[in-house]
C-alpha cells in the first residue's frame, strides 16, 4: 500500500499567507494576551498583534494586581515602541481576577485617556485614584463609553471625564462611587451627539444636563432631581415612583415608548418607592401622553406590596394616552386581581385593546388588534 503525500509545514499553515490586514482583524477579535501570544508561533506572526486596534483585557486572570499592571504597561510600551499609537478600543474587565479594584496607571492614564484615535472606551472594576482629575484627558474621536463598578476618588471626578468627550453617542455607568464630596467645580456641557444613556445603581453625581440630548434614557431618579426637557427622548426606562413620574413625563414631550421597574435585589430604603400614599392626579395631562406614547411596560407589577401604586399609576395612563397601542405588564399578583382592574377601566386611546392575560407571575399583555 502506497503512503500518502507528505504535507510541508507551509502547506498547512495556510492562515499564515493571509494579508497583514485580514490578520490583525481576526487577532482583533481575541483578548489581548492571546493576541500577544501568537507572536511566538513564527517570525510571521511576531510584531502582528502590535497593530491590533483593539486592546481587551478581559478574561485575563491572575493573582496579583502589580503584576497585572505591569503587563499591561509593558504591553502599551511594546506598542508605542513599534511606533503604533493608534488604538481604536480599549476594553478592561478585571471582574475575572481579583475582588479587589485596581488602580489605574499613570501609564495607562496617559496612554488611553490622550488617544485621539479611541472610539471604544470600556472600563471595569477600577479605582480613577486621587490624582485622576489632574491627568491630560484628551478623547475628541471617543462615542462608547461604558463603566461598570468604578470608584472615584472626588465627586465631580466624572463630570472632569464627561467633559472631554465631546461626541460621544452611548454612554453607560452602573454601580459608580465616589470617596470624598470633594468637587474639582469642572462643569459639564451637553453632550449634544449623546443617543442613549444607561444609568444604572450610581451613587455619585450624574449631570442631567450633559443627558438631555438622548433619545433612550434608562435611570433610576430620586425626588431631589434637577432635570432638563428631554426634547429628543423617544424611548424611557424608569423605576416606580408616582412624584417622580408625574415630573419626568412633563419632561419628555416626545415620548413613544415607557418601560417601569422596580427594584428588587436589596431592601426598599426609607419608602423610596411609595407615594401610593400622596397620589395627586395632575391638573394637566403630560403632553406626550396626549400626543405620543404608544408602548407601556410595567416590570415588578405588585411587587413589595405596591399593588394599588402600580394600579393607579396603570390606570393613570390607560385613562390619558390618547395614542397608547399596548400596554404589557410583568406582575406579581394572580391573574384576576388584575384582570379584574385593568380591563375595566377608561382608555383613552381607540387603537387601543385587550387581548390577552398569561397567568401569575408571568406576562399580562394588552396588544392592538
Amino acid at each position: 500500500m502506497s503512503k500518502p503525500p507528505e504535507t510541508s509545514t507551509e502547506e498547512v499553515d495556510r492562515i499564515s499567507s493571509l494579508p497583514d490586514d485580514i490578520l490583525i482583524q481576526i487577532l482583533s477579535s481575541l483578548p489581548t494576551k492571546q493576541a500577544f501570544l501568537t507572536s511566538i508561533l513564527s517570525k510571521r506572526w511576531k510584531h502582528l498583534w502590535f497593530f491590533v486596534p483593539v486592546i481587551d483585557f478581559t478574561k485575563t486572570k491572575h493573582s496579583d494586581s502589580r503584576l497585572f499592571d505591569k503587563f499591561v504597561d509593558s504591553i502599551l510600551c511594546l506598542r508605542k515602541a513599534a511606533g503604533n499609537n493608534s488604538i481604536h478600543s480599549f476594553i478592561w474587565d478585571d471582574e475575572h481576577i481579583s475582588h479587589n479594584w485596581a488602580t489605574i496607571t499613570p501609564k495607562l492614564s496617559n496612554t488611553i485617556l490622550t488617544c485621539t484615535t479611541l472610539v471604544v472606551l470600556k472600563l471595569s472594576y477600577l479605582y480613577m485614584g486621587p490624582a485622576f482629575c489632574y491627568y491630560p484627558i484628551i478623547l475628541p474621536s471617543l462615542k462608547t463609553l461604558h463603566l461598570k463598578d468604578i470608584k472615584f476618588d472626588r465627586y465631580g471626578d466624572l463630570k472632569c471625564l464627561l467633559g472631554y468627550c465631546p461626541v460621544i453617542e452611548d454612554l453607560q455607568l452602573y454601580h459608580i462611587s465616589y470617596l470624598t464630596f470633594l468637587d474639582p467645580n469642572r462643569c459639564c456641557e451637553t453632550l449634544t451627539k449623546l443617543i442613549r444613556a444607561d444609568i444604572i445603581e450610581c451613587n455619585c453625581d450624574v449631570p442631567m444636563k450633559a443627558l438631555s440630548n438622548v433619545e433612550f434614557l434608562r435611570i433610576k431618579l430620586y425626588k431631589t432631581f434637577n432635570s432638563p426637557t428631554f426634547h429628543n427622548l423617544t424611548h424611557l426606562v424608569l423605576s416606580y415612583s408616582w412624584g417622580i413620574v408625574q415630573r419626568v413625563l412633563y419632561l419628555c414631550p416626545k415620548l413613544q415608548n415607557i418601560e417601569f421597574y422596580q427594584k428588587i435585589q436589596g431592601s426598599i430604603r426609607d419608602h423610596e418607592f411609595v407615594y401610593g400614599q400622596n397620589w395627586v392626579l395632575p391638573k394637566f395631562v403630560p403632553p406626550c401622553l396626549s400626543l405620543s406614547l404608544k408602548t407601556c411596560s410595567m416590570r415588578d407589577f405588585g411587587f413589595a406590596g405596591l399593588q394599588h401604586e402600580h394600579t393607579m399609576l396603570a390606570t393613570y395612563i390607560l385613562n390619558n394616552s390618547s395614542v397608547l397601542e399596548t400596554m404589557s405588564i410583568w406582575c406579581f399578583r394572580k391573574r384576576s386581581e388584575i384582570e379584574r382592574e385593568l380591563t375595566s377601566c377608561s382608555r383613552a386611546s381607540a387603537t387601543f385593546c385587550y387581548k390577552d392575560i398569561a397567568g401569575f407571575g408571568g406576562l399580562m399583555n394588552y396588544v392592538s388588534l
